[in-house]
Order: structure tokens, then C-alpha cells, then sequence
């Protein structure tokens, strides 16, 4: 084969690569929002919901609970092992004693993986929030900024100064719920992914499961 050749040969499996790579490779926009003031004020009609740290004893009810509010229980079980497994810290949203939202959060001493992937640099003071899921049949009452609300008005009081937390440019219902609870946007944040590998920019590459995003 001429040289001439091999250049083109070599030109045109560069481009089928790129082409392929083009497919294969995902590009993941959140935008970061964070909550560094005092928080709103709860919805009148969540005005008595209780908001309190989730113990060992609640993981048989919030299952219960999964299993009757979510068309896809598998999946939010999972996360919810993970969780416990990773020991990040959960609150329980209850009315009476029914479980109606929980969501979680992580420190920088128990990072979860959106923080090396986004590139995210939490103080002593910082926590990321994730995963807040509401039960379909409180859904639509505007109970997510309730939850938000009392949840952080809590991490205040334990001495948290900034909360942030992460929304797919996609999920608007998401980003409002987060201003509606006293959140400000920051600004946008990318990773990359490829399969179940996400490559950060700045972090090396991780293996992670995107249903955290």
C-alpha cells in the first residue's frame, strides 16, 4: 500500500470513529442550583407536615411505601439501598404516619458520585441533595418545596450553610421546585457518558449508574 494510500485509509477509520463515538458518547447537562439563604416559607396546606431524619427502623415503611408509589419500584429500590449502603443521610416527609417524600444528601466527608463526575467542591458546611421522591398520589400538590423547605430549615439548624443540588436541563418541573424553595441557579455543569461510564473533565472516569442524575 502507497503511503498516499495509508493516509486515506487512516483518514477515513478516524472519521468512522469519530462518527461512532458521536453515538456511543452522551453528553449530560445539569444545571446547579443552591440554597444559601433562609429558607421560604411551606405551602399553606404543608404548614404541619413533619419533616425528620430517617433512622434504621423507617427502611421497612419507606419499601412499603415505594412498592404502593412508584410504577417503577425496582429501580427506586435499588437507589435506596445504595443509600443506606453508602450511609448518606435521608429525611422522611409524614403526615400523621403516613410516609408521603423522603429525599437524601451527602457531605463531603460521604461524596456522592455527581460530586467528582460534576465536579462539585463541598466545604464543611455543604451538603448536595438528591433524589427526592414523592409518592404518585401526593404528586401535584406541591408538596417536593414543602419537603425542600423543611428539610433544609433542618440541615440549618444541625449548621449546614449551603445546599446545593443538581437538575437535568430537561426536568423545568424540577428547576421550579427548586426556586420555589429559595434555590438560586449558578450556573450549568457537563459530564460525558459512555454506557455505564461517566468521564468528567477535570476527575478522571467513573463507573456510575445514571439513574442518580
Amino acid at each position: 500500500m502507497s503511503r498516499s494510500a495509508a493516509r486515506s485509509l487512516s483518514a477515513r477509520i478516524a472519521r468512522r470513529l469519530e462518527q461512532a463515538a458521536r453515538l456511543l458518547v452522551e453528553k449530560i447537562d445539569n444545571d446547579l442550583f443552591v440554597l444559601d439563604g433562609l429558607p421560604r416559607d411551606v405551602p399553606e396546606r404543608w404548614a404541619g407536615l413533619q419533616v425528620r431524619r430517617i433512622v434504621d427502623s423507617d427502611r421497612p415503611r419507606l419499601r412499603e411505601m415505594i412498592l404502593r408509589e412508584n410504577s417503577d419500584a425496582a429501580s427506586t429500590l435499588n437507589r435506596l439501598d445504595d443509600a443506606w449502603a453508602r450511609g448518606y443521610l435521608g429525611y422522611l416527609a409524614q403526615n400523621h404516619e403516613d410516609i408521603l417524600a423522603y429525599g437524601w444528601i451527602c457531605t463531603a466527608e460521604m461524596p456522592h458520585p455527581q460530586v467528582s463526575v460534576f465536579d462539585l467542591d463541598l466545604g464543611s458546611g455543604d451538603v448536595l441533595a438528591f433524589d427526592l421522591f414523592v409518592g404518585r398520589s401526593y404528586r401535584g400538590q406541591n408538596l417536593p418545596v414543602a419537603v425542600l423547605v423543611k428539610m433544609h430549615a433542618a440541615l440549618r439548624t444541625e449548621g449546614y450553610r449551603h445546599i446545593y443540588g443538581l437538575v437535568d436541563i430537561n426536568n423545568r418541573r424540577s428547576a421550579l421546585v427548586h426556586l420555589r424553595a429559595g434555590y438560586r441557579k449558578l450556573g450549568r455543569r457537563h459530564a460525558w457518558a459512555i454506557g455505564s461510564l461517566l468521564l468528567a473533565s477535570s476527575s478522571g472516569i467513573h463507573r456510575y449508574d445514571k439513574r442518580w442524575i
